[in-house]
Order: C-alpha cells, then structure tokens, then sequence
C-alpha cells in the first residue's frame, strides 16, 4: 500500500467511526428526557461513546498499519528484479568510489600480475592467468568455477585491483545473473559466526532494504530475508577482501570455513597479502588450508618507469617546473639498493607520496607561509631505511590532506582521526569499518545514561518551574481549576505543603517546594535512564511500521487491566470498562509500533542513514507524548465526568470542579512522564539518541583527543575530498588498513 492510500484507508476509517459515534451519541441525547437520571444517562452515553471512539480508532489505525506492511511485503519485485536493481546499486555504489578514490586520476594505475607458484594453487591450472589492470575481467572468466586468490604485498593494489573486477563483471552482467560483492573480511569473526551469516548480516548492514522477506515464501513458513535467499540461490558474487586483516589465529579457520560454505563450484575471490597466506599454507603445526580449486595470481611491483611516469603526470606532465621537481627522486626509483627504490614500488606509497608532494589546484602548501611554494620531494631522499620513509610518509599524510585548512582545524582532524583508528583498533578489537550507530563504544553505558537523565531531568526542570511561576503568580486562583489541576500534579506530593505555610504570603515556602520537587525528579530521571537498553547495535533504523506483536497484546491488556479495574472500584463497572478497553487498546497500538529498513531504490549513505534514524526517534518521541497527554486528560475528565453524576446542579455541569480539576491533573502528569518514557523507548529503539549521547561524551577530550561536533560532515569530508577515508554501503574505513593501524598506534588504549 502506498502512503497516499494508507493515509486515505485512515482518514475513511476515521470519518466512518466518528460519524457512527455521533450519531449514536446524537440519537441517545435525543431519546434522552428531563431530571437527574437522565442527566446520568447522557454523560454515561457521551463516555461511552468517546471512549469507543478513541478504541476503535486507535485499533483501526493498527490494523491498517499493519496491512500497509504486508502489502508493502506483498507486491514487492519477483527476485529477478530485485537482483537486477540490486546490480544497479553495487554498481553506482563503487563508480562512485572509484571516482572518489581517484583510481582513474590522471590516468589508471596499471596494476600486473603473474601466475602464483604452484603451491597457491593446488588444485587449478596456471595458464593463462597473467595480465595488467582491465585483463583482470578477462582472467576471472577464464578460471575454471570462477574460484581465484589474489595475492600481494601491503599496498601492492589488491583492493584497487578487486575494484576493477567488481566494475568490469557488472558491466558484462546479463539480466539475473549474479551480482558481484565486496565483503571486507576484517569484520568476520569465523569463531563465532557462519560465513553464510556474516554475508547476510553483511548485504542487510549495507544494503538495508536487502532484510525484507523474499517474495514467493509459503504462507506460514519462517520468513526468508532477501540477502539469505540471494545467497542461497547462488546469485551473490562474493568478492572476499582482506584474509589478512583477520587475526592471525583465525585465518586458517577462516579458509576452512569458506571451502565448508562456498565448495567448488561457487565462484568466489579472495585477497590477502603473499606472506600471510603463505603463513597459512605452511603452519608450523597442523594441516595446511587454502582455498580448494582456486587458481592465484600474484601482484608484481610496479616497474621504475611506470611508477615515474606516474608521479611525472601527476605532477602536470614532462616539461613542467612542478614535475622537475621529481628529477632527483627519478633517477634513483631504478635502484633498489636505496629506500626510494624499494618504497615507491607500489600503489598505496605512490598515492601518499603525489598527495603529501602533488596538491591538487586550489589547495595551500603543507607549511603555511606568505610565499606559498610546492614541498619538494627530494626530501624523501633523506632517509636510509625503508621503515623510516613509510612512516614519513603515513605521518605526513592526514597533514597533507588538511593543508588548505587553518591550523587548528588540521590539527583537529588529525586528533578525530586518531580516536577514530584507536577507536577500531582498541575499543572493538581491529575493525575496520566505523560505523556512527556503533561510536557508542567510545562512551562507557554509565556515561551514557547519565546524559539520558540529564536530557529528562531538564525536561522535568522546564515543567516543574513553569508550574511554580504559574502558582507564584496567579496563586492558584479559584476560577481556573483546569490549570490549577495541572500545578498541582507536577508539584505533588509537596504542593501541599504551601498550604500549611500560607503560600499566598510565602515564596520561600514555594521555592522549597520546587527544589524538593526537582530532586524527587532527579531520582526518577535516573531510575527511567537505567532502563534504557543500549546495545551494540548492527544497523541503524530507517523508518516506522506497526507490526503484529503478542508482546504488544499482553502488555494492552495488563495496561487496560491496571486502570480498568481501580476505576471500576470507584466509579463503577461501566467506567471501568470503558477506559479499561480504551487505555488498553490506545497502549496496544503504541507498543505495536517498530522499525523497517529503507527502501531497495534509495541510495544508503550514512549521513541519510543517521537522518532517516533522527526522525524515527523525534517519531517516537512525539507520538508517545502525544497519546501519553490525550489518554492522561481523557483518563482525568472520564472518573470527573462519573464523579460528578452524584451531585447535583450546578456541580454537574461542563465547567464543574469535578471535571477540570482532574482533567488537568491527568494532563499535568501525561506533560510530565510522557516525553519522558517516549526518551526511554526512542533511546531504545533507535541508534541515533545513543549517537548523539556519544558525542556528548566525547565533547570532553578522551586521551587527549576528541571528535567534531558534526562527525558525519567530517566524516564525509574526510571520504569525499581528503581521501583519508573509503566508503562501503554506509560504512567508512581507512583508505588502507596499515593508515589505520599506523594512526592507531599514535595513542593509547583506553584505560577504562
């Protein structure tokens, strides 16, 4: 069901019930005649019909949520569509990239190959598998079951190289055949989790929509998400970076794994670096793994003159003053005696090196001054160890990247960088993708909930000291009992005390009386914190939906229990009955509200990611209040209205004290407690409240260092114009894992 039509399906609903209600209430009024039990009879009718109003049309409401659910379920795409949509969004997601990541800028790095020894290839041939950059395409189609290993050294343009291929197999994709996937491997743990679990977990993180039920499913049987269906089916290309970046103990379980889920047949790639690899295959106890029935190619250094060439057009083209500047560099990439030569032999060190010495047009030099000059490379002759020239290069790096900003700001974004890597290095043990819904690391839960009560307890403050200027200064006059109802629920139980003291005369007795207030508060905004439920947390949430729930059922029907029967007590079975069925209906419907990934054709990025999520919250939070204030009045004028029934004319009129003053007491209670358990459950539920209450925390520096305030606009930033950072789905990484681990290793672990 589309929106238009679930908002017409509501607004038809509600017309046909509230027109049935008064009708019923009109014809009943009419039939209605003169004296006390008339008058009785009337109100029991208009409560009566107030109360199945709310009820119904808090059910209706439900029960089309919840049918818009299914539907949207229902008439989903047949899987040929959606894996064909599905193909569309891998593939603009990583051109994209590529184009971020200025793999084609000035011109594509040529990346070569050669056949691996035999002892990486067990049981595949090893013809015809050599070639340079494109030919990656060509080569994976000719590998018998399309099963390859791509090995390397750090930085030797693996990923660059796995980019290309993903980019290369969607183009020559045909309509319902498999969509190829990038999965960085460092997020799995294989000690813990299934491969076919983590690829699913993995496509739905990403892919969000990718959770909804598969169509085609029986009725009845345990849905199926999309992801597990697509990789059940066979229609996922998984493309496994990074067999490296996994402990080192997990590695070969890791392998055996990957041989138990995908046997031969299924294609698969995997990439790791040549000597942990090697490592696996030649365990010093124990049998050796590898991958079974995979071909493997081996990434060859970049020649000297290719990589000269590089940095020269990079740095504007043979015959320009800031390509001279290489000369010295150039003629010793050939030796291999000195750092140089051994360094800038692969993609990563070159793409350091033209961005610490080749800025891009408009950006400022690496050392500020008032004659800005290009950094001249031939500082990179300087150093005689190879170790010593990578560090240079990692440590001049994020400087590089900042130098057209102030200062201040540079030296900001070093210190967030830092506590990002540390951050997935220390606080979730080598990760590698920072993910804002999981930032929550970096705070401690105590920390976290004492900001969740410091955010409902001025909530309190606001309420409670408008409450005491309204008695201050109207002193509860006589003439306004509804929000005289109001002043004195909020500061109950110590209202009365001004009484005793002949407030009228006294502000200090007020003043005790609202600080008394505030504290008593202040414990119940801790008490209601420590609820909260924050968990780590695998995705953000995108939307709301009502859903079935037995949970959502029991929990009306205590509700409607726990007020219907105190009411009976008092005022009788009808009103017990009535706002009994209508609490517990309106509190069904509440609880039966959750959350929905994003929609399959919607482009996942983080930052939409987290303001998709920041709605559901403030969602969350007004809905609650909202029903929280109406069912508190209604609860309020309901045992007045029945009250009032034994007294007689004029306490039984519309303007009664029986009426207001306990409908404002009912609304003064559901304005103060409402938005709060709104917080609790928005908290709860979603991933953006827990974020924010992160970055209060870390508003204090950690270690020394601390993040922005905006964290998504520097994040973005950081990806989009520094090259710091990569993107995948709605996730970032380092641009290379040995940046983040260098970055890392800058600052302390936490001593938390």
């Amino acid at each position: 069901m589309r929106r238009g039509e679930h908002r017409k399906g509501i607004a038809a609903a509600a017309a046909i019930i509230g027109t049935t209600a008064l009708a019923w209430a009109g014809w009943a009024l009419h039939a209605t005649g003169t004296g006390a039990k008339s008058v009785e009879h009337a109100v029991n009718v208009v409560s009566a019909a107030v109360g199945l109003v709310v009820g119904l049309a808090s059910f209706v409401a439900s029960w089309l949520g919840y049918r818009a659910d299914r539907r949207q379920h229902a008439s989903g795409l047949p899987l040929s569509g959606i894996v064909d949509e599905f193909a569309v969004a891998v593939r603009a997601q990583w051109e994209a990239e590529a184009r971020t990541r200025r793999l084609n800028d000035p011109y594509p790095l040529p990346v070569s190959w050669a056949p691996a020894e035999p002892a990486y290839r067990p049981d595949a041939d090893a013809s015809a598998l050599s070639g340079t950059d494109a030919d990656i395409t060509d080569v994976f189609d000719r590998v018998p079951g399309g099963r390859l290993v791509i090995l390397g050294a750090p930085g030797a343009g693996k990923t660059i190289l796995l980019v290309r291929l993903l980019l290369g197999l969607v183009e020559r994709r045909a309509p319902g055949l498999p969509v190829p996937v990038i999965f960085p491997l460092a997020s799995w743990d294989p000690s813990r989790q299934d491969l076919a679990d983590w690829l699913a977990d993995r496509l739905t993180a990403d892919h969000p929509a990718l959770a909804l039920p598969a169509p085609g499913q029986d009725q009845g049987a345990p849905p199926v998400s999309r992801a597990r269906t697509l990789l059940n089916r066979r229609l996922v290309l998984p493309l496994l970076d990074g067999l490296d970046e996994l402990p080192r103990h997990l590695r070969a379980a890791a392998l055996d794994a990957v041989n138990q889920a995908l046997p031969p047949g299924h294609p698969v790639v995997l990439t790791s670096r040549l000597a942990e690899y090697d490592a696996v295959l030649t365990p010093v106890s124990g049998v050796p793994a590898h991958l079974n029935g995979a071909a493997a190619i081996t990434l060859r250094p970049l020649h000297p003159s290719e990589a000269a060439a590089y940095l020269v057009r990079d740095a504007g083209g043979r015959g320009s003053p800031s390509a001279a500047r290489w000369q010295p560099v150039l003629d010793q990439l050939a030796d291999e005696g000195v750092p140089v030569g051994q360094v800038l032999r692969t993609p990563l060190m070159l793409f350091l090196a033209r961005t610490i010495y080749n800025p891009r047009p408009g950006a400022g030099p690496l050392a500020p001054g008032p004659a800005p000059s290009l950094p001249d490379p031939v500082i990179l002759l300087g150093f005689e160890d190879p170790a010593a020239l990578r560090t240079h290069l990692f440590d001049a790096f994020v400087p590089a990247a900042y130098r057209d900003v102030p200062p201040e700001r540079a030296a900001q974004a070093e210190d967030a960088l830092t506590l990002l890597a540390g951050h997935l290095d220390h606080d979730l043990g080598g990760a590698v993708d920072i993910e804002w819904w999981r930032l929550s690391a970096l705070a401690p839960k105590a920390a976290l909930r004492r900001r969740a009560a410091a955010v409902m307890w001025l909530w309190f403050v606001l309420i409670t000291l408008a409450c005491a200027a309204y008695v201050y200064i109207h002193r509860l006059t006589e003439d306004a009992l509804f929000t005289n109802g109001m002043a004195v629920s909020i500061l109950l139980p110590f209202i009365f005390l001004l009484k005793g003291t002949h407030f009228q005369d006294s502000w200090q007795s007020l003043l005790q009386s609202t600080l008394l207030t505030l504290a008593l508060e202040f414990g119940v905004a801790r008490l209601l914190a420590a609820t909260i439920r924050f968990r780590p947390r695998r995705a953000p949430v995108t939307a709301m939906a009502w859903t079935w729930r037995w949970r959502a059922v029991a929990f009306g029907t205590g509700s409607g229990l726990a007020v219907g029967i105190p009411i009976g007590n008092v005022y009788g079975w009808f009103g017990g009955v009535v706002w009994g069925f209508g609490t517990g209906i309106v509190l069904w419907a509440l609880s039966g509200w959750g959350v929905v990934p994003a929609d399959l054709s919607t482009a996942v990025r983080a930052a939409a990611l987290l303001e998709q999520d920041r709605r559901v919250f403030w969602r969350f939070v007004w809905v609650i209040s909202a029903a929280g204030a109406a069912l508190g009045t209604l609860l309020g004028m309901v045992p007045g209205f029945l009250r009032a029934l034994t007294f007689p004319a004029p306490h039984n009129t519309l303007d009664s004290v029986y009426l207001l003053f306990p409908a404002g007491i009912g609304l003064g209670v559901a304005l103060l407690f409402s938005p709060a358990l709104a917080l609790v459950v928005a908290f709860s539920r979603t991933a953006w409240g827990e974020a924010a209450l992160t970055r209060l925390y870390l508003a204090r520096r950690r270690n020394g260092l601390r993040l922005p305030g905006d964290l998504m606009a520097f994040i973005a930033d950081a990806h989009e114009h520094r090259g710091v950072l990569r993107q995948i789905g709605p996730v970032y990484q380092f641009r290379h894992i040995d940046l983040q681990r260098h970055l890392a290793n800058c600052t302390p672990a936490p001593g938390r």
